[in-house]
């Protein structure tokens, strides 16, 4: 199998605990995420929750614990490269998703959530955590209109 993420990320990796990998995900990934999150939007699981305070404004969106529930996020799991690179990362044979949960942030939301508040409106982000971590650091990066988060074992206080 070849290697996804360089000897440099993964050092980085290990020196910093996060790091805000580029252009791992080819973008049929993060449409198929997209259609994903309007599916469960569509027909949400018993955990879904709006954080949108007011009618009639941009939404702000979270579920979790979907992956076995939409399809899309299945493949995601299974067939994406988002395993390899977590396995690159933590020098791992075997990965186990914890947890997964999804934010959607519409553009012009002013909506938090009630856990953290975080300046990053419209950011992706893609999080891997080692044991270890000194402190974490991720990046923003907009998506069109909206945001995609995957956030599998930790909730940031800040960007």
């Amino acid at each position: 199998m070849n290697k996804i993420l360089t000897k440099n990320e993964i050092k980085k990796f290990k020196e910093d605990g996060a790091i805000f990998l580029k252009n791992k995900f080819d973008i049929n990934w993060i449409n198929k995420l997209k259609t994903g999150i309007e599916k469960d939007i569509s027909n949400p699981s018993p955990r879904f929750k709006s954080h949108t305070t007011k009618k009639n404004v941009p939404a702000y969106l979270e579920d979790y614990w979907t992956w076995h529930l939409i399809p899309e996020f299945k493949e995601f799991v299974y067939k994406s490269p988002y395993a390899q690179i977590a396995a690159e990362l933590m020098s791992a044979k075997k990965i186990n998703l914890v947890m997964d949960n999804w934010f959607l942030r519409e553009a012009g939301s002013k909506s938090s959530t009630p856990f953290h508040h975080d300046p990053c409106s419209t950011a992706a982000i893609l999080l891997f955590v080692s044991k270890e971590f000194k402190r974490v650091m991720t990046a923003k990066r907009s998506l069109s209109k909206t945001s995609i988060s995957i956030l599998p074992l930790v909730n940031l206080s800040q960007c």
